[in-house]
């Protein structure tokens, strides 16, 4: 019997769940599977803007894995992982011990590049980086509750980082600093490339009069950490009290020491089909892996959709392994795996900050409040689908 193990469980794997639980509850035996995620919520990134501001509670924005494999035989570890080894076919976990598979599917997101730093430069003010998102949740539930207990005295927070992800922050977080205080402030530090640099002229023109109108600061250009504050262009930006960061994602570091095939950025290396270039029996799926010949921003929108692919894909292979073992000729063979292919265009939509949003989808840009109400029906859509009452 094929031993399936999922590493991670991002959005793709989510798919890849929902399916295999069908199929294990008309062929129980057609593998085995176990699933290691170093904890049982997944956050839903879409939703945690509306969280920061408030209009969402934490539950709302999260899913738990653990309930959604309750009365099934998969197998649940809830442990980091810190290592692959492809040819001997073992995951090594935090707690030294290891995991065998046949066939392998990893989903377990990136990192974020760091901030340039000096010694001792974080002691002048807080800092809090958006990835892991469990940690972030945790601390920015501490800095607000903190800075509602200090009503007398103006918040300035900075968000660094440009793009998607950068802009949304700093949108929802103004907007729950002044829900506290009409004097707490947000700046924006976006690079040298401006704000939202991968998106069409018109969304970028809207989201600047979003900004204006929202009265968060703007500043263009690189953002360096020094003991005696943050520096923007190598000027301290003095008062600043809270970084959050955001600027862009990075390959987690330990997949330097596997045997994977990595692209020139870090990530796995896989085909078009997901597949590992270099190990046919793993799989890579969202933020962790580089499609070969086809770049793709990293958005959960490519995530969501090579989901329910990966998830062909995976259990083909386990098919395609189970007739092999029966050694039965004449039966049918098993369908042939499927190539993930992105569309040329990818509908995203920005929180814009007190329930607005702007709609873009390649050079066709919307904004309004009716734009977030469609936003929020997605994303609750989303969430509900995987989502069971606790127990």
């Amino acid at each position: 019997m094929t031993h399936l193990v999922l590493l991670g469980a991002g959005h793709a794997h989510l798919f890849v769940l929902q399916q295999l639980l069908s199929t294990l509850q008309k062929t129980p035996d057609i593998c085995k599977v176990t699933l290691i995620s170093p904890q049982r919520w997944q956050f839903y990134s879409g939703m945690i803007p509306g969280w920061i501001e408030g209009i969402y509670s934490i539950d709302q924005c999260r899913i738990n894995i653990k309930n959604l494999l309750l009365g099934s035989d998969i197998r649940f570890v809830e442990l980091d992982a810190v290592g692959i080894d492809p040819d001997a076919k073992t995951i090594q976990l935090s707690d030294a011990s290891s995991v065998h598979y046949d066939l392998l599917s990893i989903d377990i997101g990136s990192g974020v590049r760091s901030i340039p730093a000096s010694d001792g430069a974080q002691s002048a003010y807080q800092f809090m980086n958006i990835k892991p998102l469990a940690r972030f949740c945790d601390q920015w539930h501490t800095f607000i509750e903190t800075t509602a207990q200090t009503k007398d005295s103006a918040v300035t927070l900075a968000v660094i980082g440009g793009g998607a992800a950068g802009v949304e922050l700093a949108f929802a977080a103004n907007a729950r600093l002044k829900q506290l205080g009409p004097n707490n402030k947000v700046t924006l530090v976006t690079g040298q490339l401006g704000v939202l640099p991968n998106f069409s002229r018109m969304t970028r023109w809207l989201t600047h009069r979003q900004l204006r109108e929202q009265s968060i600061t703007v500043l263009k250009g690189h953002a360096k950490s020094s003991d005696k504050g943050l520096m923007v262009n190598d000027k301290i930006q003095r008062g600043v009290d809270c970084v959050l960061t955001a600027t862009g994602a990075c390959a987690l570091p330990w997949l330097t020491q596997t045997k994977l095939q990595l692209a020139e950025d870090g990530y796995i290396a896989v085909d078009e089909y997901h597949r590992s270039l270099s190990h046919p029996t793993v799989f890579a799926a969202g933020d962790t892996c580089s499609r070969r010949n086809s770049p793709l921003k990293r958005s959960g929108v490519h995530a969501v959709r090579a989901g329910p692919i990966l998830a062909h894909n995976l259990l083909s292979c386990i098919k395609a392994n189970a007739a092999s073992l029966e050694g039965s000729a004449g039966k049918a063979l098993p369908l042939p795996l499927k190539a993930f292919k992105p569309r040329r265009h990818s509908l995203f939509l920005l929180a814009s900050g007190r329930r607005h949003a702007i709609g873009s989808w390649g050079p066709f840009t919307v904004a309004g409040r009716w734009v977030w109400r469609w936003k929020d029906s997605i994303d609750q859509r989303f969430i509900h689908s995987f989502s069971y009452d606790d127990e």
